[in-house]
């Protein structure tokens, strides 16, 4: 069962917005923790000049044998 949750616009300034962590974003026993993994891209043929730093993080037990999805944010590294 789904959960909806009602629209609620940003507020126009973030200086006092806080946002907390959830249940899931804390480590818990028995479950083995991925590693994150830096590149980066020290030249750019869209943007001369510039650099671009990624990071990925690699859930526990995946081989680069096999294929596994893939999401990109575009929030830093945080």
């Amino acid at each position: 069962m789904a959960t909806t949750i009602p629209f609620t616009p940003m507020p126009v300034s973030q200086v006092d917005v806080a946002y907390e962590y959830g249940p899931d974003s804390v480590p818990r026993s028995g479950v083995v923790a991925g590693s994150i993994e830096q590149l980066i891209l020290s030249e750019s043929l869209r943007f001369p000049g510039t650099s671009r730093k990624i990071w990925i993080h690699v859930p526990a037990g995946l081989s680069s044998s096999e294929e596994s999805a893939v999401m990109f944010f575009n929030d830093g590294w945080w």
